[in-house]
């Protein structure tokens, strides 16, 4: 970013005066270090002081990033997940005293949309004691210059926002944009965000019974914080002292709206805080805590608070957690040990080592612990025999899922092919087979079987009924899936086909749905093995539409209470369509 010089008047001869100033301390600097006859390879020199004296300052000003206008209430982009973690994360070697950086810190709200501020001040602290302050105009951002590189603490201050004192990591040029390798006036730029939170936005704080931020917690239970806590928190709040049944009447957001950490794998701002309530109604208000959907209690937030405090500890939060038990066996009710068994989370964040190929004891048995509530693909597996199936565990739910019996292990050949009949590369998905369910909920979210154009695909079977479908692979990398996809075929162990199973990929195409019925208000589209592919409302001012490739359907509409009122089959061919119902 360039320094946009002031031109004409007073501006002009200020900006000359500053220069003159600079300048004089430049030669006074470089007259004392000809005097003292240094040079940076001496090594009997004694270490310079830092320099944070004023005319440093008035080197360094602070500088506004170009477009401020244009970006006033546009997301901040992604940055490293731990630009504001606690000091204690990173055990950097001590940096070397004769490097220095730029620092740009990006103001944000603690749901990471930019916002303008100033004119304020920027003070930042080193962990050795030192400290440097700039001021900074109106605008999205400030910058320092020639900062030691080191951890510091940064605290804003700004009219119309209040800011938690925040921990900055400018230890190592790892952390810098580019590796170090992007750089203004010769030096590595860290840009990291700072968070203010406005006037009528309160944070949200947890700690533990005795003081600690919430996230030495995850610690005594054995886990990191983003696998337990993203996530994790609610808030909401109440006008009046709230009841036992607060938590199970919808929220009031005329009052107050609670926003979490957003971003991927975000869990926690600055000061320990889960969030923050946007209040819409003044204070006094009662603001109450969930972790994973389980009341923590109920805090009074008087006028003028800036934030709430609630209270948790390790066996609290453990509580919350589920336990899931079964028993791997063969066809003969035989315990299979080593039997291996992973318990793979829909949210990314909360997948852990100890959760995967997790080994039967002698008997067969595997419990695993300390689950956080969310939906999981449960795979079973003892040499090719597989056992495949998808849970949605609730908080503190306790689980035995008996035994799960793995039979002879089979094996499928898949080709996947373009209407035209020409191979092309795809991703596979499989999944348990359950009528009536939707799709969605069958097939796991991550895709991990990539088939390259004209392969024979050798596909491992669950030993239940299976469904498998294919998804045409596109992108950089082929790394991307587009909406080119093949219908589900059912795979039962017991019926397998003699030959290769051929996914036939086609366009899907767009089909609109409307009803002659008043009384009809929603419809399930289902396909020719009785799954739900889309879940639409009827009666709006526009028709309720689906993407579908061509195919044999069946669209099933309801009232509003949920009776039926009938079943409509259609065909999709290679052309829009318009379905209408009874």
């Amino acid at each position: 970013m360039t320094e946009e010089p002031l031109l004409g008047g007073a501006h002009g001869r200020r900006n000359a005066a500053l220069a003159a100033a600079a300048g004089l301390v430049l030669l006074l600097l470089g007259l004392a270090w000809l005097l003292r006859g240094g040079s940076r390879g001496d090594r009997d020199r004694e270490p310079q002081p830092e320099r944070v004296a004023a005319a440093d300052a008035l080197l360094q000003p602070a500088v506004l990033e170009p477009g401020a206008a244009e970006r006033r209430l546009a997301p901040a982009p992604d940055m490293p997940e731990d630009a504001t973690a606690p000091i204690e994360k990173h055990e950097a070697a001590p940096p070397a005293e004769d490097v220095t950086a730029t620092f740009v810190g990006s103001f944000v709200r603690p749901d990471r949309a930019g916002v303008l501020a100033g004119p304020g001040t920027l003070r930042l602290r080193r962990a050795d004691g030192s400290e440097r302050e700039v001021g900074f105009p109106l605008g999205d951002s400030v910058t320092v210059a020639g900062l030691p590189l080191g951890h510091y603490t940064a605290l804003v201050r700004a009219p119309g926002f209040r800011h938690r004192e925040q921990a900055l990591d400018l230890s190592s040029l790892e952390y810098a944009e580019e590796d170090g390798r992007e750089r203004r006036n010769g030096e590595p730029v860290f840009t990291l965000r700072l968070f203010l939170w406005p006037q009528n936005w309160v944070a949200v704080v947890v700690e533990t019974r005795d003081g600690r931020p919430f996230g030495a917690l995850a610690a005594e239970l054995g886990m990191e914080p983003k696998q337990i806590f993203v996530a994790a928190f609610d808030a909401r709040v109440w006008l009046e002292p709230p009841g036992p049944d607060a938590w199970s009447e919808p929220a009031d957001r005329t009052v107050a709206v609670f926003r979490g950490p957003s971003g991927h794998h975000n869990w926690e701002l600055p000061g320990a805080a889960v969030g923050s309530l946007e209040l819409l109604k003044p204070p006094p208000l009662w603001a109450g805590l969930r972790v994973h959907q389980v009341p923590l209690g109920w805090e009074l937030l008087p006028p003028g608070a800036d934030e709430v405090v609630f209270r948790l500890d390790a066996a609290a939060l453990e509580e919350r957690l589920g336990r899931l038990r079964l028993r791997v066996v063969d066809a003969n009710g035989t315990p299979l040990p080593g039997a291996l068994v992973t318990l793979l989370a829909d949210g990314s964040a909360y997948r852990r080592g100890d959760l995967h190929d997790a080994a039967a004891d002698g008997d067969g048995r595997v419990e695993l612990r300390r689950i956080v509530p969310d939906r999981y693909e449960l795979t079973v597996r003892h040499g090719e025999a597989l056992h495949q199936d998808m849970l949605q565990m609730a908080p503190a739910e306790e689980r035995d899922l008996g035994d799960i019996v793995l039979g002879a292990a089979a094996t499928v050949i898949v080709q996947v092919r373009k209407a035209d009949g020409s191979p092309t590369c795809a991703w596979l998905e499989l999944g348990p087979y359950r009528p009536g369910a939707s799709e969605r909920e069958l097939y796991p979210p991550m895709l991990s079987r990539h088939a390259d154009p004209g392969e024979d695909y050798p596909l491992a079977l669950p030993s239940g009924r299976s469904i498998v479908r294919a998804t045409v692979c596109t992108g950089f990398g082929q790394h991307y899936v587009s909406d080119d996809r093949s219908p589900s075929v059912l795979l039962d162990t017991e019926a397998l086909p003699a030959g290769p199973i051929q996914l036939v990929v086609r366009e899907p195409q767009p089909v609109r749905f409307s009803s002659a019925s008043q009384e009809a208000a929603s419809l399930a589209v289902l396909d020719e093995l009785d799954l739900v592919l889309a879940s639409l409302s009827l009666g709006g001012d526009e028709p309720a539409s689906a993407e579908l490739a061509p195919g044999s359907y069946r669209a099933r509409a309801s009232k509003a209470d949920g009776a039926p009122l009938g079943v409509t089959s259609f065909l999709v061919l290679d052309a829009p369509l318009l379905v209408t119902l009874p």
